[in-house]
């Protein structure tokens, strides 16, 4: 789920922060939960200002609907 660099906040605990490059070659940074390790985001230079949310570490998914079922 992608959203606004500027939406996004973490409100308990602080990520670990891991950085690597894609198979493009591109930096990517990813933040972790330091406690369990789930992946909370990611972000990369090619979507500049925009944050890309694990839907699952969300306090509040009500908000959410599937727009596709796989499987």
């Amino acid at each position: 789920m992608v959203v606004n660099k500027e939406d996004f906040s973490i409100t308990q605990g602080e990520p670990k922060i891991y950085a690597s490059k894609s198979e493009a070659g591109r930096a990517k940074i990813g933040g972790f939960c330091s406690e369990c390790g789930n992946r909370i985001f990611h972000k990369n230079k090619v979507r500049k200002g925009k944050v890309s949310v694990k839907p699952r570490t969300l306090s509040d998914t009500s908000i959410l609907k599937a727009d596709v079922r796989i499987g």
